[in-house]
C-alpha cells in the first residue's frame, strides 16, 4: 500500500479529527470577536492589546487550518488536491502538517487518547 493510500480507519479518524479540529477553529473565531467587541469604545492602548490577542488568535487558527489540511490527506487526498481547492502550497503543507498527523497516513489506525490527534499506527 503507498503511504498516500487510505483505510476505512484512516478515514474515520480523519473525519473524527477534522470534526474537532472545525470547533476549534470556530471557538477561536468567537474568540476573536469577542475581543474585537469588548475593545470597542476602550483607550487606544487597550484597543491595540485586544488587536495583538485577536492577532495571535488568528495565527492558532491558521495553523488549525494546515492540520485540518493535513486530515483531509489523512483521508486520501494528496498534497496537490488539497493545494487546489485551498491554495495552501504543497512545499507549505509537507513542512507545517504535523507530523503525528502525516504518519497515521495509508496506515490501519485505532484510538488511543494519549496519542496526538487520538489514533495511533496499529498495523
Amino acid at each position: 500500500m503507498r503511504s498516500r493510500d487510505t483505510t476505512p480507519q484512516g478515514r474515520l479518524a480523519a473525519s473524527t479529527i477534522s470534526v474537532r479540529l472545525l470547533r476549534q477553529i470556530s471557538d477561536k473565531g468567537r474568540d476573536i470577536a469577542q475581543e474585537l467587541q469588548d475593545a470597542a469604545g476602550t483607550d487606544p492602548a487597550a484597543a491595540r492589546e485586544a488587536v495583538t490577542r485577536a492577532h495571535a488568535l488568528a495565527a492558532e487558527i491558521d495553523a488549525l487550518v494546515v492540520e485540518l489540511a493535513g486530515a483531509t490527506m489523512l483521508a486520501g487526498k494528496t498534497a496537490a488536491e488539497v493545494r487546489s481547492v485551498t491554495g495552501i502550497g504543497t512545499a507549505t503543507l509537507t513542512r507545517r502538517v504535523p507530523k503525528t498527523l502525516a504518519a497515521l497516513r495509508g496506515h490501519v489506525v485505532e484510538r488511543d487518547a494519549a496519542a496526538p490527534h487520538g489514533y495511533r499506527v496499529a498495523d
